[in-house]
């Protein structure tokens, strides 16, 4: 598949490995050409996401039941149509190839974590010359920080599979630290799928994608993967 064969109002995952991390992020396609694409401008709130020149950056890009995947790219903001974007451009092949993520290398790992999550709240507040109790009032949004027991059945470089009392839905994003040989790698993932499935005390089973991880936490599945070997030949 070709680059300029994807198409407009798409979605596509964009990876960037900067400083020993891996980011994923997701946005929509607006324009498409041979050797360069647009995406809609990848903001939080009112922060915008800014690609540096010593990005590594990938893509990929499902159409039917198959994954795509291009390399070497790089990034800017731009203005299409009168609307600030995030442009890309090739700087390799304009040929993807194809992807799976389940090629990935998978370890059982079965480790008790403690999981942060964040819950959104709609906080109503009168503006501030209000004198009287009718006045009109103001919804604010704020997140509440939350934290509960989960346990990690398997790792992988791209996910992870989680088990958990606690009820998530997809989309939400779940934070956790790996204690490893190779430091505290801390660790941001979002769930893509759930199932009730049970293990132990836990009744629910959260199958989540990484959004942001470290460099280390494949030298760390590695070495769990050696240790199993071991102890499989012992």
């Amino acid at each position: 598949m070709f680059l300029n064969e994807m198409q407009v109002g798409k979605s596509i995952e964009i990876f960037v490995y900067r400083s020993g991390y891996k980011y994923r992020l997701v946005s929509k396609l607006e324009d498409v050409n041979e050797d360069n694409f647009s995406i809609s401008l990848i903001a939080n709130r009112t922060k915008v996401f800014h690609f540096q020149d010593t990005d590594k950056i990938e893509i990929i890009y499902r159409i039917n039941h198959q994954l795509w995947r291009w390399k070497n790219l790089r990034a800017k903001v731009i203005i299409l149509d009168g609307s600030r974007v995030h442009h890309f451009t090739l700087t390799g092949s304009s040929e993807g190839e194809k992807f799976n993520r389940r090629n990935a290398f998978r370890v059982f790992m079965g480790e008790d974590i403690t999981l942060t999550y964040y819950v959104m709240n709609l906080v109503e507040k009168k503006t501030e010359d209000s004198e009287y109790e009718e006045d009109t009032l103001i919804g604010e949004i704020e997140y509440e920080t939350k934290h509960c027991l989960g346990f990690i059945k398997d790792l992988s470089e791209n996910g992870v599979g989680i088990f958990s009392n606690n009820v998530f839905n997809i989309g939400d994003e779940l934070e956790f630290i790996l204690d490893t040989p190779f430091g505290m790698l801390k660790c941001k993932a979002e769930v893509v799928r759930t199932t009730r499935e049970s293990h132990g005390l836990y009744q629910n089973f959260y199958g989540c994608i990484f959004t942001t991880t470290s460099k280390n936490l494949v030298k760390y599945i590695y070495t769990l993967q050696r240790k199993r070997l071991g102890n499989m030949k012992g």
